[in-house]
């Protein structure tokens, strides 16, 4: 290398190392986000929104203050930075979610910088036969659900197990006696 480019790095490197501009961060306007729970208990339950755990994800991951128990109106309120946000709650075994408001029928929401949006999640409690019986085997033809040959539900289904457990069980501890056949004198 001649002495002509070691001057030329040399330059080049003092100018940006001791004279280079200060850059300054630019900072995102956040945005805001309420989430406002509500329940409806028409079918014998009891939940409050605070019973309910809200949870606010964005790319798989909890935001800070998530999650969080459930609020009525106005709701909890979180400042976040731009992007798309998963509002979840539940899944719980006696109630529905629905979500509305700004929010997705998925719960998905997209926050552009400096927007305050709303997302309401509704939770309804399930009516006692849904709770108790869910199918396994849909019911396909024109017979209805409560018709055990062409619908069985979880019921079903464990009792059918414990009858074929029940008589492997019996066969094996009291095994049928053989009979002897009699044998007729020639």
């Amino acid at each position: 290398m001649s002495v002509r480019y070691i001057t030329y790095i040399f330059l080049i490197t003092s100018i940006f190392t001791f004279w280079r501009p200060t850059l300054r961060p630019v900072y995102a306007a956040s945005s805001n986000l309420s989430i406002i729970t509500n329940v409806i208990n028409d079918n014998g339950n009891t939940w409050n929104p605070s019973d309910l755990s809200i949870s606010v994800k964005k790319g798989g991951r909890h935001v800070s203050g998530s999650p969080a128990p459930g609020v009525g109106s106005p709701g909890t309120q979180y400042s976040l930075e731009a992007g798309v946000y998963t509002i979840m709650s539940g899944p719980y075994e006696k109630y529905s979610s629905s979500y509305g408001g700004d929010c997705g029928a998925n719960g998905q929401i997209t926050l552009l910088s400096g927007e305050e949006k709303t997302c309401i999640i509704t939770e309804n409690d399930l009516a006692p036969n849904n709770v108790l019986s869910t199918p396994l085997f849909p019911n396909t033809g024109n017979s209805s659900n409560t018709d055990p040959i062409f619908c069985l539900n979880r019921n079903h289904f464990t009792w059918i197990i414990a009858a074929i457990i029940f008589g492997f069980v019996a066969f094996r501890l009291y095994p049928p006696k053989s009979q002897k056949k009699k044998q007729i004198a020639p």
